[in-house]
């Protein structure tokens, strides 16, 4: 039977003789190959035709006409204790590929802002930027007198900031590698460093069991966030700048308001200390991965735990959101398996595995 494909806006793509017995996948062969970088999906009517259906069974018959959509390709970037960061994209969970270099232990790695790029913090006493696409190593970051904790772009990406053990956090010029200012005042390792969204400050977490956040243009501390009874794993602020959320050795997670710096919001139910907490690109969630072996799905604004997402049987390391806040990466700590779970559901879609050889530090969308 014959069959015709068109884009969204109507141009004709192609006439295609099928069989009833075709997926989506032997239609999608038949029109070659395309880039990595794209996701293509084909739809019938409102309907998607999902790769492990066929033709027949979707009941499409000869005449009919397909849509082709063509998107951006997703990908999650994986920080690893076997001295490599990986990148993978998130729609067929393909390992696409390895970043080599680091002499020790890689403890976080992510995206910039446009996806181009990503940045690694390192036990080595290193931070590197890559460029995704090729997997080169495009400048190495040195100055921190201890291992690098983490690494993040500033929301232009012009930036960077990594938090060290030597408690201090610097921001550095992406395109120079040069350090612009050192933010000091912790008195415990600082273990994640994280911009606004607007980039006008910084947010860092402490092992002495305070969040700081700082003018990122002065390096003055604005405003110390003290009420966990414990070290402080992680901190990040909302979309839109005007809370922070903190995840602590304690077990829980709290929201704070990042003007007065008043813990609106308490969030317990994990039955061991909280690795990393952060909220979805809408605003509405937060997600938390802990020791306990679990990540949860919280209301940011209510508190109430939506999911508890169980599946790595170890302890979690990381968890975050897509940029559509429609699922969530997961990394095992010692599984070394990264998972890619719908927030809608709380179903596991995929597991990342088969690649790392030792322990999983981080994992993050692309943008």
């Amino acid at each position: 039977m014959r069959i015709s494909l068109t884009t969204i806006g109507g141009v004709e793509l192609a006439v295609l003789d099928v069989e009833p017995t075709w997926s989506c996948v032997d239609i999608l062969q038949a029109l070659g190959d395309s880039s990595p970088q794209v996701v293509r999906r084909l739809l019938h009517g409102t309907a998607e035709l999902l790769p492990g259906t066929t033709l027949g069974a979707a009941g499409i018959k000869g005449g009919a006409l397909l849509t082709l959509l063509s998107e951006r390709a997703l990908f999650i970037v994986t920080a690893s204790n076997d001295d490599t960061a990986k990148i993978w994209q998130a729609e067929t969970g393909d390992c696409m590929r390895t970043l080599r270099g680091h002499g020790d232990k890689v403890c976080t790695a992510s995206f910039s802002p446009d996806g181009r790029f990503v940045v690694t913090a390192s036990a080595d006493q290193t931070c590197k930027i890559w460029q995704a696409e090729t997997g080169d190593c495009v400048r190495t970051l040195q100055g921190h007198g201890e291992w690098f904790s983490a690494a993040a772009f500033s929301p232009d990406g012009s930036f960077v900031v990594t938090a060290s053990s030597d408690r201090a956090a610097k921001i550095w010029r992406a395109d120079t590698g040069d350090c612009m200012r050192s933010l000091q005042g912790h008195e415990g390792l600082v273990a994640t460093a994280a911009f606004s969204p607007d980039g006008c400050f910084v947010v860092t977490a402490s092992g002495d069991g305070m969040a700081k956040i700082w003018h990122a243009e002065t390096g003055d501390c604005m405003r110390s966030l003290q009420g966990h009874g414990g070290p402080v794993n992680t901190a990040a602020f909302s979309p839109d700048g005007s809370f922070v959320v903190t995840a602590s050795e304690d077990g829980s997670a709290k929201i704070w308001h990042a003007d007065t710096g008043e813990c609106v919001r308490s969030l317990q139910g994990h039955e061991g200390p909280i690795a990393t907490a952060a909220f979805s690109p809408d605003g509405s969630f937060v997600v938390t991965a802990a020791q306990d072996g679990t990540a949860k799905i919280w209301r940011a604004e209510s508190g109430d735990c939506v999911h508890t997402l169980e599946g790595h049987g170890d302890p979690v390391a990381t968890a975050a959101f897509s940029p559509d806040s429609s699922f969530v990466v997961t990394a095992g700590s010692y599984d070394a398996t990264a998972a890619i779970w719908q927030v809608q559901s709380g179903d596991c879609l995929r597991t990342l595995q088969g690649e790392h050889g030792d322990v999983l530090n981080a994992a993050q969308f692309s943008q």
